[in-house]
């Protein structure tokens, strides 16, 4: 999967990457839309993921993984095709303990 794969309408694929010294895939983060919390997909061992049937218009994506700050992206899925995007997280620095 990558920015030339077929993006039917209502669909959203993208790379999540950890952003350190080099940007590497980021597997196992969470991936949803506002409008739809419980449509969520977690990212693959590539750091790729695709959310599908999703209704054209505004919203946000919302990508998160424990050890990471998560990120809040304002989107416009538009009315035919997909969308595609990068989304680099950052290492968080609050620590569990």
């Amino acid at each position: 999967m990558g920015p030339d794969s077929t993006l039917t309408p209502g669909s959203l694929r993208g790379l999540v990457l950890a952003q350190e010294w080099v940007q590497t895939s980021l597997d196992g983060a969470q991936v949803f839309v506002v409008s739809r919390p419980e449509h969520f997909v977690y990212s693959d061992k590539n750091g790729t993921f695709a959310l599908t049937q999703l209704p054209p218009g505004p919203d946000t994506i919302v990508v998160r993984r424990i050890g990471y700050v998560p990120r809040r992206i304002p989107i416009l899925l538009p009315t035919s095709g997909g969308l595609w995007l990068v989304v680099p997280l950052q290492r968080s620095s609050v620590e569990v303990r």
